[in-house]
């Protein structure tokens, strides 16, 4: 807790002055882990390279509380960890997450919204080209369990405009493995990468759209939540969800650059021993050891 203060503070300090406009919860920010060039996190679905992140880099279940149904925290139930992290080798942000349920279907989903340049805003308004300024300032995705042979053998996610050729370009991929039982208890494992855009051009693709330039010490928003579904076979769409256990604290989160987190985008921390990242040949049997970490 201490040293998630000191960066606070440090963050504070670098933004005064600037355009930074307080996003949600109020006064909260957290931080984003940088990767150095050339040891950004493989997208495999073990996520070995995240065991050497610290504590204070990570948000955990007590963080979640649900901001819809009101359903108290039961790690029981539900029980989560997730963190942000970014690279300026790549202008990446990764996003990692394991996710303990007690009843494990395809509906679950991490819900992401991303407001690189900290403006805030409506990513979605009412205009006469909603194709061309749909999601161009801010983004929201949508990554659903992977559960095999449930939906076919590739993780599910999902983009709110007409962007699709988002992942062909490398700009939103995402993995999962799964351990547990379909419909019953399990864990998940998440990886997604998201390019930070400051103006999105669906329809002209990559070539018109406007990269935000990740810069060591700014500030981005960025919001993430948790749907939870507990009812087999329930209809996903018109919600649904049992719980909406949601970090940003603000249900407009999934529209509004308004309700995404303060994300501070640190310096690489001098006390990680990169040196520790688990080799290819040992990922696969070192990341099921990861179970236990929400569990």
């Amino acid at each position: 807790m201490a040293r998630r203060i000191m960066v606070a503070a440090l963050a504070f300090t670098l933004i005064a002055g600037g355009s930074a406009s307080a996003h949600s919860p109020e006064g909260e920010i957290f931080s984003a882990f940088q990767w150095p060039p050339g040891l950004e996190p493989v997208l495999d679905g073990v996520g070995s390279e995240y065991g050497i992140i610290p504590d204070p880099y990570w948000q955990t279940t007590e963080q979640f509380p649900d901001t819809q149904g009101g359903r108290d925290i039961d790690p029981s139930n539900f029980d989560a960890k997730a963190t942000i992290t970014y690279s300026l080798g790549t202008n990446l942000i990764y996003a990692y997450s394991e996710v303990f349920d007690d009843i494990s279907i395809p509906p679950d989903t991490w819900q992401f919204m991303i407001d690189a340049d900290h403006s805030g805003g409506d990513c979605y308004p009412d205009t006469d080209d909603n194709a061309r300024w749909h999601a161009s300032a801010c983004q929201q995705y949508e990554v659903y369990n992977h559960i095999p042979g449930e939906e076919g053998d590739d993780p599910v996610h999902f983009f709110w405009g007409t962007a699709t050729w988002l992942p062909e370009e490398g700009w939103y991929n995402i993995t999962c493995t799964f351990d547990g039982e379909k419909d019953g208890a399990g864990t998940v494992y998440r990886e997604v990468q998201f390019m930070p855009l400051d103006d999105l051009n669906s329809p002209a693709g990559a070539a018109e759209s406007v990269i935000h330039p990740l810069a060591e010490g700014e500030i981005i928003g960025l919001g993430y939540n948790w749907m939870d579904y507990d009812e087999v076979g329930r209809e996903v769409q018109g919600g649904g969800w049992q719980a909406f256990y949601n970090l940003s604290q603000h249900d407009r989160m999934y529209r509004s650059g308004d309700g995404a987190c303060d994300f501070f985008l640190a310096p690489v921390d001098e006390t990680v021993d990169f040196s520790a990242i688990p080799s290819s040949v040992d990922a696969t049997t070192w990341g099921r050891v990861k179970a236990g970490f929400v569990q």
